[in-house]
């Protein structure tokens, strides 16, 4: 829970919140944001739009920290660590053909 207005209910290992929420209208386009600024990668506009949007939240940081990013915004080759192996697609033996 993220809202400090924390409540009891009848059981006592069962608390509830009253925390802000948006209406849908208000809702929607920022969900539309966010979703194209995680399409695109753009790491800092979804950190904005999570800024804007949400209540209480508050990164552990003040710069994205996003190995993607970085690479795509170094214009270097973002280092592997050793015991990672780079992956490249391919294919191993062409499909056969069917016979008709």
């Amino acid at each position: 829970m993220i809202g400090s207005n924390v409540m009891g209910t009848e059981h006592p290992s069962i608390m509830r919140a009253e925390e802000d929420f948006l209406p849908w209208e208000d809702f929607k386009p920022l969900i539309d944001q966010l979703w194209t600024a995680c399409q695109r990668l753009d790491c800092t506009k979804a950190r904005e739009v999570l800024l804007r949007a949400v209540a209480g939240y508050s990164p552990p940081t003040k710069e994205v920290e996003d190995l993607v990013w970085c690479h795509r915004n170094s214009g270097a080759r973002a280092s592997l660590a050793t015991n990672v192996t780079a992956l490249e697609p391919r294919r191993l033996n062409p499909p056969a053909e069917r016979p008709h």
